[in-house]
């Protein structure tokens, strides 16, 4: 029988302190390094939905007939001068669409951003850098003016997700120009 040298008891009780504390510096270190990631996580999702809704100029990114664009937490809208489209989709195998259009409206009319919002937005698509999209500026509203004769257009976003729309009637104008079809 071996006689128990203490500098190999001495060292076999360290090398099994080293494990325990390593076993248990990760336990507790790694539980409390992912509960500030989770806890950002849910408050990111949260604040992402109280993001006002903003809109983004199309400089190429979108179709040509489509002036300014918003993506929202459960779709997005696409506008021109006489038509916008919604588009829902809480999944995106089931997409729904609806288009409002304004009837015998001007499809010229002046096109005018409203409060331009400090956020930018980018469009990195495929490896060509020469077809990205960068800096795109954000609005907080815009404007379609005379949309009708003495009647303007505007789009803003309202409450939380809330998309607004508002027609000015100028004074003389006849409001009963504006005749919307779906």
């Amino acid at each position: 029988m071996k006689k128990n040298n203490p500098l190999r008891i001495l060292l076999g009780l360290v090398s099994f302190l080293v494990i325990v504390w390593a076993i248990a510096f990760q336990h507790l270190f790694g539980a409390v390094s992912r509960l500030p990631q989770e806890i950002m996580k849910d408050q990111a999702l949260q604040a992402f939905g109280k993001v006002p809704l903003y809109f983004i100029k199309n400089e190429g990114q979108q179709p040509e007939e489509v002036d300014y664009y918003l993506n929202a937490k459960h779709g997005a809208a696409y506008f021109s001068a006489t038509e916008t489209t919604m588009v829902f989709a809480r999944q995106e195998a089931s997409k729904t669409s609806v288009k409002k259009s304004l009837l015998n409206a001007n499809e010229n009319a002046a096109l005018v951003s409203g409060e331009e919002l400090p956020g930018k937005v980018n469009y990195f698509l495929g490896n060509d850098n020469s077809s990205w999209v960068k800096d795109v500026p954000t609005y907080a509203s815009m404007r379609y003016e005379n949309v009708y004769d003495g009647i303007d257009l505007v789009h803003r976003g309202g409450d939380g997700e809330a998309l607004e729309y508002d027609f000015i009637v100028h004074p003389h104008a006849d409001y009963r120009q504006i005749i919307m079809g779906y």
